[in-house]
């Protein structure tokens, strides 16, 4: 790994950091939920962001086929970790939503993560001469690979989101997702 690869790479966990960070301010705002009280420790999972992180890009990095690696630190160091990061930032902003408005709004957050990652890329290698794709096929191979982490991500995650019961949600105002 190059130290210009190794330097973005840590960019991209700093900014999955602060997404996290935003959320929770967001998540509670944007679900009508302002007086809600998050727990103690969180920021806590900051570190659990960056240790996953830095597990799938080692992962990625341990391959030796360089499109397969790329494929793996999309499938996780992007549409997993992204999932991850709004699961995280649900779970301690302390706001109370089903699962299904769990999926939805992390998969458009993870959705424009990954857009905004491949403008990037394309600035960086337009404006500043740093290589990243050869053919326009890579950057839809990258947004398919994210796409496929964050699927995987879902299946793994929102069955350990806590459910809202029904009752609870009548008398909390919320938008009406689902």
């Amino acid at each position: 790994m190059h130290f210009v690869d190794a330097l973005y790479l840590v960019f991209v966990t700093l900014a999955l950091c602060a997404v996290y960070v935003a959320l929770l301010d967001f998540f509670p705002r944007f679900f009508a939920q302002e007086g809600v009280t998050s727990r103690r420790n969180r920021f806590l999972p900051l570190f659990g962001i960056i240790a996953f992180s830095a597990m799938a890009y080692a992962m990625s990095y341990s391959l030796s086929d360089q499109e397969f690696s790329n494929r793996v630190l999309h499938i996780f160091g992007g549409g997993f970790a992204g999932f991850l990061t709004c699961f995280l930032a649900v779970r301690n902003s302390g706001v109370r939503i089903r699962k299904l408005q769990l999926f939805v709004v992390s998969v458009l957050i993870v959705l424009a993560l990954g857009t905004a990652h491949e403008l990037l890329e394309f600035f960086l290698q337009t404006y500043a001469g740093i290589m990243s794709a050869t053919t326009i096929t890579d950057t839809w191979l990258d947004l398919t690979s994210n796409v496929v982490g964050m699927l995987l991500a879902s299946a793994c995650l929102v069955p350990f989101h806590k459910e809202v019961e029904q009752s609870t949600l009548a008398r909390t105002p919320s938008l009406p997702l689902c």
